[in-house]
């Protein structure tokens, strides 16, 4: 509205990563063609895509490919992490790795019920290096969300401020008509991303969303190319579940200088 648009809502299909069986994965490619369908079925000249979980994020960069309709991706970023005797708890990791400490008697009932407590206590996608982070990440390096807002906590203020500039972002595209996603997912793009997920030790899932992603433009990603890439590539940060440790918090403060 503030630089003389008019901002329409649609919903397309959401997956929650905690809900669907057998798993998201299945439907992913159905919210896809969803997002895609929508975006050309829609009279807007650009759009803000808002997701967070696990294969929402692909499956709308995946439409957005496909539409090539100047979007930008809106990632909705982690829940707040809550400590537990001296260590940050991580939302899906920390939930299954405390879980099979109860059933082998190693907690008590005392302690996992203070742990469910603390596991998921804000809005926002899991507070790890998990596949929603990994992806958001992913977002930014590919050019298809704004710098600097791959790890932003979902309520920080800071995320707010981010959906502005996102509208704003929108608009100033709607009125050039560029760039188009056929202009920012190119091969040098996609290469730059798999560099990235290699560097931050993000999740193996990405590889395939990334590769699915680029097939959407006509780009091949193959098994060949991420060998020689990880041989070549180093890791610039271990966060879990790639390790013990949970500095997502550490990560969005260095994405904001």
């Amino acid at each position: 509205l503030k630089r003389g648009g008019l901002p329409i809502e649609f919903p397309t299909i959401s997956l929650g990563e905690v809900f669907l069986s057998p798993t998201s994965m299945m439907f992913r490619n159905l919210m896809s063609m969803d997002v895609e369908e929508m975006l050309k079925a829609q009279p807007i000249d650009a759009c803000v895509v808002i997701g967070g979980c696990d294969k929402t994020v692909p499956a709308q960069l995946m439409g957005i490919a496909s539409a090539n309709i100047p979007s930008i991706e809106l990632v909705t970023g982690p829940m707040l992490a809550m400590p537990f005797e001296g260590e940050q708890l991580g939302a899906c990791t920390d939930c299954r790795r405390f879980w099979g400490k109860y059933r082998a008697g190693e907690i008590s009932d005392v302690s996992i019920n203070e742990i469910e407590g603390k596991l998921a206590t804000t809005a926002g996608s899991c507070a790890v290096m998990g596949t929603a982070s990994t992806m958001a990440c992913i977002t930014e390096v590919l050019g298809m969300s704004l710098p600097g807002s791959a790890a932003i906590p979902a309520v920080h203020a800071d995320r707010l401020r981010l959906a502005e500039a996102c509208g704003e972002r929108a608009m100033e595209m709607a009125v050039s008509g560029a760039p188009l996603p056929e202009e920012i997912i190119t091969p040098k793009a996609i290469e730059n991303a798999l560099r990235v997920l290699l560097a931050i030790s993000g999740s193996t899932n990405a590889v395939v969303h990334l590769a699915a992603i680029a097939g959407r433009r006509g780009i091949e990603l193959s098994l060949d190319e991420i060998s020689p890439a990880s041989s070549s590539c180093c890791s610039l940060a271990r966060i879990m579940a790639a390790c013990s440790s949970l500095d997502l918090r550490s990560m969005a403060i260095s994405a904001s200088r």
